[in-house]
């Protein structure tokens, strides 16, 4: 069906003879897939049979359109396995030799654990903790630091890069490109940080309440903390309770 729908456009142009080896020239310059093509075709044009040219130029644009794709497979797209993960209870959570001292110890009162679970991806290793409360939320990551982490380590001196209070909803619109993706997801050395500095990532959330969220850079080992519902003072609490590592 494709080629006889070839051919039938191919016959509506109906071109000359002229405009018929002009475009056998353009089709011969094209580089190696027509290399074949071309000697057969210069061999009809010597051979001064001109009455079989309208029929060679469809022969060869069919072959053109279809030859490279004669035999060639295409080879199976690399299959990434999905990450595994795993519940624990908190205490399990707290035995993991290499996480388990970053996760804090108190949560304020009003706040639950919903759960705590370890995702394993290739040689990628995190610990996740949820708590929650009504509507209010605080979740604990806990992983060896990336590239991409290393990336957002701020200045403590730098507050251009991280004070939320500098800059007005939509960020889009207040904060400069090229510091956007520090204030948006900066990460403080964990023997710099301050109360202050947690103060400064607090924002109105649009459902009420305050909204938080940074990281902290121990060695090789970033936590990443997302709050809402809870004050600096909160989430300043539970940070004390690791600085201590």
């Amino acid at each position: 069906m494709r080629n006889e729908q070839i051919y039938n456009s191919w016959s509506k142009i109906k071109p000359d003879a002229a405009a018929h080896e002009r475009m056998l020239v353009n089709i011969l310059d094209r580089p190696q897939e027509c290399s074949v093509i071309a000697g057969l075709t210069r061999n009809i044009l010597s051979s001064g049979l001109k009455i079989i040219v309208p029929i060679a130029a469809c022969i060869i644009v069919l072959m053109v359109v279809f030859i490279p794709h004669i035999g060639v497979e295409t080879p199976p797209a690399a299959v990434t396995p999905p990450p595994v993960e795993e519940v624990l209870t908190m205490d399990q959570a707290r035995s993991c030799q290499n996480f388990g001292a970053f996760l804090p110890s108190n949560t304020p009162e009003r706040f639950s654990l919903d759960r705590v679970w370890r995702s394993t991806h290739e040689d990628n290793e995190m610990i996740f903790a949820l708590w929650y409360s009504e509507r209010d939320t605080v979740t604990w990551q806990i992983s060896n630091a990336t590239a991409h982490d290393l990336s957002l380590v701020v200045d403590a001196n730098n507050r251009a890069k991280f004070d939320l209070s500098l800059y007005t909803i939509p960020w889009f619109e207040s904060v400069p490109h090229d510091l956007m993706q520090y204030v948006m997801n900066p990460v403080f050395l964990a023997h710099e940080i301050t109360i202050g500095m947690v103060q400064a990532r607090a924002v109105e959330s649009r459902g009420g309440g305050v909204q938080i969220n940074f990281g902290i850079l121990f060695d090789n080992i970033v936590v990443t903390i997302s709050a809402t519902g809870l004050s600096p003072t909160d989430v300043w609490e539970m940070i004390l309770q690791i600085l201590n590592y």
